[in-house]
Protein backbone atom coordinates (compact mmCIF):
# COMPACT_ATOMS: atom_id res chain seq x y z
CA UNK A 1 0.00 0.00 0.00
CA UNK A 2 1.31 3.49 -0.63
CA UNK A 3 -0.09 6.53 1.23
CA UNK A 4 0.19 9.67 0.47
CA UNK A 5 0.05 13.05 2.92
CA UNK A 6 -0.20 16.11 2.47
CA UNK A 7 2.12 18.14 5.28
CA UNK A 8 1.49 21.33 3.93
CA UNK A 9 -0.80 23.46 2.20
CA UNK A 10 -0.85 27.26 0.58
CA UNK A 11 -4.23 27.29 -0.59
CA UNK A 12 -3.24 27.96 -3.95
CA UNK A 13 -2.13 25.10 -5.71
CA UNK A 14 -3.57 21.36 -5.66
CA UNK A 15 -1.68 18.71 -4.22
CA UNK A 16 -2.56 16.11 -6.93
CA UNK A 17 0.39 16.45 -9.37
CA UNK A 18 2.71 16.21 -6.33
CA UNK A 19 1.00 13.35 -4.85
CA UNK A 20 1.96 11.57 -8.37
CA UNK A 21 5.34 12.57 -8.64
CA UNK A 22 6.08 12.05 -4.83
CA UNK A 23 4.68 8.47 -5.18
CA UNK A 24 6.81 7.48 -8.02
CA UNK A 25 9.59 8.96 -6.43
CA UNK A 26 8.92 6.40 -3.48
CA UNK A 27 8.53 3.41 -6.05
CA UNK A 28 11.91 4.30 -7.77
CA UNK A 29 14.22 4.20 -4.19
CA UNK A 30 12.01 1.08 -3.22
CA UNK A 31 12.53 -2.74 -3.83
CA UNK A 32 9.26 -2.93 -5.35
CA UNK A 33 9.27 -3.53 -9.28
CA UNK A 34 8.54 -0.43 -11.07
CA UNK A 35 8.71 0.46 -14.68
CA UNK A 36 9.27 4.28 -13.59
CA UNK A 37 10.39 6.49 -13.02
CA UNK A 38 7.43 8.82 -13.76
CA UNK A 39 6.34 11.99 -14.06
CA UNK A 40 3.12 14.44 -13.90
CA UNK A 41 2.04 17.80 -15.11
CA UNK A 42 -1.70 19.72 -15.10
CA UNK A 43 -2.02 21.92 -18.20
CA UNK A 44 -4.57 24.72 -18.80
CA UNK A 45 -5.04 27.54 -21.09
CA UNK A 46 -6.02 31.10 -20.46
CA UNK A 47 -7.18 33.26 -23.18
CA UNK A 48 -5.48 30.65 -25.62
CA UNK A 49 -2.29 31.08 -23.31
CA UNK A 50 -1.44 27.55 -22.26
CA UNK A 51 -0.25 27.37 -18.03
CA UNK A 52 1.71 25.13 -16.81
CA UNK A 53 0.53 23.56 -13.58
CA UNK A 54 -2.04 26.76 -13.36
CA UNK A 55 -3.18 27.51 -9.69
CA UNK A 56 -6.25 26.70 -8.14
CA UNK A 57 -7.69 30.56 -9.04
CA UNK A 58 -6.29 30.04 -12.42
CA UNK A 59 -8.11 26.82 -13.33
CA UNK A 60 -11.33 28.46 -12.67
CA UNK A 61 -10.53 30.51 -15.94
CA UNK A 62 -9.15 28.07 -17.42
CA UNK A 63 -10.91 26.03 -20.49
CA UNK A 64 -8.76 23.14 -20.19
CA UNK A 65 -8.06 21.00 -17.49
CA UNK A 66 -5.58 18.58 -18.33
CA UNK A 67 -3.09 15.74 -16.14
CA UNK A 68 -1.02 13.68 -18.00
CA UNK A 69 1.48 11.26 -16.76
CA UNK A 70 4.66 9.59 -18.34
CA UNK A 71 8.17 8.24 -18.12
CA UNK A 72 10.88 10.03 -20.14
CA UNK A 73 9.75 7.91 -23.24
CA UNK A 74 5.87 7.31 -23.48
CA UNK A 75 2.25 8.55 -21.76
CA UNK A 76 0.95 6.32 -19.20
CA UNK A 77 -2.16 8.70 -18.26
CA UNK A 78 -4.09 11.26 -19.65
CA UNK A 79 -7.56 12.88 -17.72
CA UNK A 80 -8.80 15.94 -19.37
CA UNK A 81 -12.03 18.21 -19.20
CA UNK A 82 -12.62 21.11 -21.46
CA UNK A 83 -15.27 24.01 -21.79
CA UNK A 84 -16.29 23.13 -25.24
CA UNK A 85 -12.90 22.88 -27.11
CA UNK A 86 -12.29 23.61 -30.79
CA UNK A 87 -11.84 20.81 -33.68
CA UNK A 88 -8.53 22.10 -34.48
CA UNK A 89 -7.25 22.16 -30.81
CA UNK A 90 -8.62 18.42 -30.29
CA UNK A 91 -7.20 17.56 -34.05
CA UNK A 92 -4.12 18.71 -32.48
CA UNK A 93 -3.47 16.40 -29.67
CA UNK A 94 -4.97 13.99 -31.58
CA UNK A 95 -2.15 14.12 -34.13
CA UNK A 96 -0.07 14.11 -31.47
CA UNK A 97 -1.13 11.19 -29.90
CA UNK A 98 -1.03 9.35 -33.34
CA UNK A 99 2.46 10.44 -33.72
CA UNK A 100 3.48 8.94 -30.67
CA UNK A 101 1.72 5.66 -31.76
CA UNK A 102 3.47 5.54 -34.78
CA UNK A 103 6.68 6.39 -33.76
CA UNK A 104 6.35 3.03 -31.11
CA UNK A 105 5.49 1.46 -34.17
CA UNK A 106 7.61 2.20 -36.70
CA UNK A 107 10.70 1.18 -34.16
CA UNK A 108 9.29 -1.92 -33.77
CA UNK A 109 8.76 -3.08 -37.56
CA UNK A 110 12.23 -1.65 -38.57
CA UNK A 111 13.55 -3.31 -36.21
CA UNK A 112 11.77 -6.97 -36.42
CA UNK A 113 12.71 -6.20 -40.56
CA UNK A 114 16.25 -6.13 -39.58
CA UNK A 115 16.34 -9.08 -37.19
CA UNK A 116 13.79 -11.19 -38.66
CA UNK A 117 14.65 -10.83 -42.70
CA UNK A 118 17.58 -9.30 -43.45
CA UNK A 119 16.14 -6.69 -44.70
CA UNK A 120 16.65 -2.51 -44.58
CA UNK A 121 14.45 0.45 -44.89
CA UNK A 122 16.02 1.06 -48.02
CA UNK A 123 16.11 -2.42 -49.59
CA UNK A 124 19.63 -2.88 -49.13
CA UNK A 125 21.26 -6.20 -47.41
CA UNK A 126 23.38 -5.54 -43.99
CA UNK A 127 26.28 -5.47 -46.03
CA UNK A 128 25.32 -3.05 -48.83
CA UNK A 129 26.82 -0.08 -49.48
CA UNK A 130 24.89 2.55 -51.11
CA UNK A 131 25.37 3.62 -55.39
CA UNK A 132 28.65 5.75 -54.86
CA UNK A 133 29.29 8.78 -57.64
CA UNK A 134 32.38 10.92 -58.20
CA UNK A 135 33.16 13.72 -59.88
CA UNK A 136 36.91 15.30 -59.28
CA UNK A 137 37.50 18.98 -60.06
CA UNK A 138 34.30 20.75 -60.22
CA UNK A 139 35.23 24.04 -59.28
CA UNK A 140 38.10 25.45 -61.19
CA UNK A 141 39.83 28.44 -58.93
CA UNK A 142 40.34 26.34 -55.83
CA UNK A 143 43.37 24.58 -55.90
CA UNK A 144 41.71 20.93 -55.55
CA UNK A 145 38.16 20.40 -55.45
CA UNK A 146 36.12 16.96 -55.81
CA UNK A 147 32.46 16.53 -55.38
CA UNK A 148 31.22 13.03 -53.54
CA UNK A 149 28.10 11.70 -53.27
CA UNK A 150 26.70 8.30 -51.70
CA UNK A 151 22.97 8.41 -52.04
CA UNK A 152 21.01 11.01 -50.14
CA UNK A 153 24.56 12.26 -48.91
CA UNK A 154 26.53 14.46 -50.92
CA UNK A 155 29.64 16.30 -49.69
CA UNK A 156 31.29 19.19 -51.61
CA UNK A 157 35.20 19.46 -50.77
CA UNK A 158 37.83 22.29 -51.69
CA UNK A 159 41.30 22.29 -51.01
CA UNK A 160 43.28 25.54 -50.83
CA UNK A 161 47.18 25.45 -49.77
CA UNK A 162 48.82 28.52 -48.09
CA UNK A 163 52.11 30.02 -46.23
CA UNK A 164 50.09 29.94 -42.90
CA UNK A 165 48.96 27.80 -40.09
CA UNK A 166 45.13 27.10 -40.08
CA UNK A 167 42.78 25.24 -37.88
CA UNK A 168 41.01 21.85 -38.12
CA UNK A 169 38.10 19.85 -37.45
CA UNK A 170 38.10 16.51 -35.42
CA UNK A 171 37.10 13.02 -36.62
CA UNK A 172 37.36 13.38 -40.05
CA UNK A 173 40.57 15.70 -39.64
CA UNK A 174 42.26 12.97 -37.89
CA UNK A 175 41.36 10.67 -40.23
CA UNK A 176 43.02 12.68 -43.27
CA UNK A 177 46.37 13.62 -41.02
CA UNK A 178 47.59 10.56 -41.02
CA UNK A 179 48.32 9.98 -44.67
CA UNK A 180 49.72 13.87 -45.00
CA UNK A 181 53.31 14.05 -46.33
CA UNK A 182 55.90 15.58 -44.11
CA UNK A 183 56.57 19.25 -44.31
CA UNK A 184 59.74 18.60 -45.60
CA UNK A 185 58.29 17.10 -48.67
CA UNK A 186 55.79 19.50 -48.82
CA UNK A 187 55.82 22.72 -47.15
CA UNK A 188 52.71 24.02 -47.67
CA UNK A 189 49.31 24.72 -45.15
CA UNK A 190 46.49 22.79 -46.09
CA UNK A 191 42.85 23.79 -45.34
CA UNK A 192 39.85 21.48 -46.59
CA UNK A 193 36.62 22.66 -46.57
CA UNK A 194 33.75 20.21 -46.56
CA UNK A 195 30.17 21.54 -47.99
CA UNK A 196 26.99 19.40 -46.67
CA UNK A 197 25.11 19.55 -49.76
CA UNK A 198 23.09 16.94 -48.72
CA UNK A 199 22.79 14.38 -45.61
CA UNK A 200 21.10 10.93 -44.79
CA UNK A 201 23.67 9.37 -42.57
CA UNK A 202 27.21 9.73 -41.54
CA UNK A 203 27.95 13.19 -43.50
CA UNK A 204 31.81 12.85 -42.00
CA UNK A 205 32.43 9.41 -43.25
CA UNK A 206 31.34 11.16 -47.07
CA UNK A 207 33.76 14.26 -45.74
CA UNK A 208 36.96 11.81 -45.28
CA UNK A 209 36.22 10.46 -48.57
CA UNK A 210 35.92 13.60 -50.64
CA UNK A 211 39.09 15.07 -49.14
CA UNK A 212 40.59 12.57 -50.25
CA UNK A 213 39.78 12.83 -53.42
CA UNK A 214 40.02 16.89 -53.55
CA UNK A 215 43.96 16.45 -52.20
CA UNK A 216 45.07 14.35 -54.76
CA UNK A 217 43.01 16.60 -56.63
CA UNK A 218 45.35 19.56 -55.46
CA UNK A 219 48.33 17.22 -56.42
CA UNK A 220 48.90 17.08 -52.83
CA UNK A 221 51.29 14.23 -51.92
CA UNK A 222 49.24 11.98 -49.51
CA UNK A 223 50.73 8.74 -48.98
CA UNK A 224 47.13 6.47 -49.62
CA UNK A 225 43.94 7.48 -50.10
CA UNK A 226 41.72 7.26 -47.38
CA UNK A 227 37.89 6.42 -46.93
CA UNK A 228 35.66 5.93 -43.99
CA UNK A 229 32.18 4.35 -43.27
CA UNK A 230 29.63 4.24 -40.94
CA UNK A 231 28.59 0.87 -39.48
CA UNK A 232 25.35 0.52 -37.13
CA UNK A 233 23.92 -2.53 -35.24
CA UNK A 234 20.16 -3.88 -34.02
CA UNK A 235 20.05 -5.79 -31.26
CA UNK A 236 17.10 -7.61 -29.15
CA UNK A 237 17.90 -8.44 -25.69
CA UNK A 238 15.57 -10.86 -24.87
CA UNK A 239 17.08 -13.22 -27.47
CA UNK A 240 20.47 -12.09 -28.20
CA UNK A 241 20.13 -11.97 -31.64
CA UNK A 242 22.13 -9.08 -33.70
CA UNK A 243 22.40 -7.09 -37.04
CA UNK A 244 25.12 -5.00 -38.18
CA UNK A 245 24.61 -2.79 -40.93
CA UNK A 246 26.84 -1.20 -43.51
CA UNK A 247 26.69 2.29 -44.25
CA UNK A 248 23.82 3.18 -42.21
CA UNK A 249 20.64 6.00 -42.72
CA UNK A 250 20.15 8.80 -40.72
CA UNK A 251 16.64 6.10 -39.79
CA UNK A 252 19.10 3.66 -38.68
CA UNK A 253 21.31 5.90 -36.90
CA UNK A 254 17.94 7.14 -35.60
CA UNK A 255 16.04 3.44 -34.40
CA UNK A 256 19.35 1.62 -33.95
CA UNK A 257 21.73 0.76 -31.00
CA UNK A 258 24.66 2.19 -32.65
CA UNK A 259 26.79 4.75 -34.56
CA UNK A 260 30.50 3.66 -35.07
CA UNK A 261 32.29 5.34 -37.85
CA UNK A 262 35.74 4.07 -39.19
CA UNK A 263 37.86 5.98 -41.46
CA UNK A 264 40.78 4.07 -42.57
CA UNK A 265 42.91 3.08 -45.98
CA UNK A 266 43.71 -0.10 -47.52
CA UNK A 267 46.40 -0.91 -45.14
CA UNK A 268 44.86 0.22 -41.64
CA UNK A 269 42.07 2.46 -39.61
CA UNK A 270 43.46 6.25 -39.38
CA UNK A 271 40.37 7.74 -37.02
CA UNK A 272 37.21 5.93 -35.37
CA UNK A 273 34.18 6.61 -32.93
CA UNK A 274 31.28 4.82 -31.16
CA UNK A 275 28.41 6.07 -29.56
CA UNK A 276 25.96 3.57 -28.25
CA UNK A 277 22.59 3.50 -26.85
CA UNK A 278 22.93 0.47 -25.18
CA UNK A 279 24.59 -1.08 -22.11
CA UNK A 280 27.55 -2.21 -23.60
CA UNK A 281 29.15 -3.97 -26.20
CA UNK A 282 30.50 -7.57 -26.40
CA UNK A 283 34.51 -7.39 -27.51
CA UNK A 284 33.65 -10.29 -30.39
CA UNK A 285 30.71 -7.99 -31.72
CA UNK A 286 33.11 -4.69 -31.51
CA UNK A 287 35.45 -7.10 -34.04
CA UNK A 288 32.39 -8.34 -36.20
CA UNK A 289 31.88 -4.45 -36.97
CA UNK A 290 35.46 -3.58 -37.30
CA UNK A 291 35.76 -6.71 -39.85
CA UNK A 292 32.64 -6.04 -41.63
CA UNK A 293 33.57 -1.88 -42.14
CA UNK A 294 37.11 -2.75 -43.28
CA UNK A 295 35.00 -5.14 -46.40
CA UNK A 296 33.55 -1.80 -46.87
CA UNK A 297 36.18 0.70 -46.95
CA UNK A 298 37.87 -1.27 -49.75
CA UNK A 299 34.76 -1.61 -51.51
CA UNK A 300 34.70 2.66 -51.21
CA UNK A 301 38.51 2.50 -51.90
CA UNK A 302 38.02 0.72 -55.30
CA UNK A 303 35.12 3.31 -56.32
CA UNK A 304 37.33 6.06 -55.79
CA UNK A 305 40.49 4.40 -57.22
CA UNK A 306 38.35 4.37 -60.58
CA UNK A 307 37.91 8.22 -60.68
CA UNK A 308 41.89 9.00 -59.08
CA UNK A 309 44.09 6.82 -57.74
CA UNK A 310 47.32 9.04 -57.42
CA UNK A 311 47.73 12.90 -56.20
CA UNK A 312 48.21 15.28 -59.48
CA UNK A 313 51.58 15.42 -60.55
CA UNK A 314 51.78 19.37 -60.68
CA UNK A 315 49.49 21.59 -57.97
CA UNK A 316 46.87 24.26 -59.15
CA UNK A 317 48.75 26.78 -61.05
CA UNK A 318 46.48 29.33 -58.75
CA UNK A 319 48.41 27.98 -55.76
CA UNK A 320 51.50 30.00 -54.47
CA UNK A 321 55.12 28.04 -55.68
CA UNK A 322 56.92 27.47 -52.67
CA UNK A 323 60.67 26.81 -53.61
CA UNK A 324 63.80 26.23 -51.56
CA UNK A 325 67.61 27.39 -52.22
CA UNK A 326 70.10 26.24 -50.05
CA UNK A 327 72.93 29.00 -50.19
CA UNK A 328 76.73 28.45 -49.08
CA UNK A 329 77.56 29.89 -45.73
CA UNK A 330 80.29 31.81 -47.40
CA UNK A 331 77.71 33.65 -50.02
CA UNK A 332 75.10 34.66 -47.19
CA UNK A 333 76.14 37.65 -46.76
CA UNK A 334 75.36 38.56 -50.67
CA UNK A 335 71.91 37.32 -49.97
CA UNK A 336 71.90 40.09 -46.54
CA UNK A 337 73.72 42.45 -48.52
CA UNK A 338 74.80 45.87 -46.96
CA UNK A 339 72.30 46.55 -43.82
CA UNK A 340 70.50 43.73 -45.32
CA UNK A 341 69.76 45.91 -48.58
CA UNK A 342 69.50 42.54 -50.47
CA UNK A 343 67.14 40.79 -48.47
CA UNK A 344 64.81 43.10 -47.82
CA UNK A 345 64.58 43.67 -51.72
CA UNK A 346 63.69 40.26 -52.19
CA UNK A 347 60.95 40.20 -49.29
CA UNK A 348 59.29 43.87 -50.76
CA UNK A 349 59.24 41.77 -54.33
CA UNK A 350 57.98 38.02 -53.40
CA UNK A 351 55.09 39.83 -51.52
CA UNK A 352 53.85 42.16 -54.04
CA UNK A 353 54.16 39.17 -56.54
Amino acid sequence: MIQVMVMSYDKLNDSDILAINGTSAALHISDIPFAGPIGAVRVGRIDGEIIVNPTIEQQIDSDVNCVMAGTSDAIVMVEAGSFEVSEDTRRGLLIGELSLVFGKIEKEVFRGLILDEGKRSDGRGLRDVRPITIRMSPLARPHGSSLFTRVLVKRSQTVVLAAVKLAHGALASRAVQAILPEQEDFPYTIRVVSDITESNGSSSMASICGASLALMSAGVPITSPVAGIAMGLISEESTGRTAILTDILGLEDHLGDMDFKVGGTRHGITALQMDIKIKGLQLSLVGDALAQANDARMHVLEQMDKVISQPSEEISPYAPRIMTIQVSKDRVRDVIGPGGKVIRGIVEETVRM
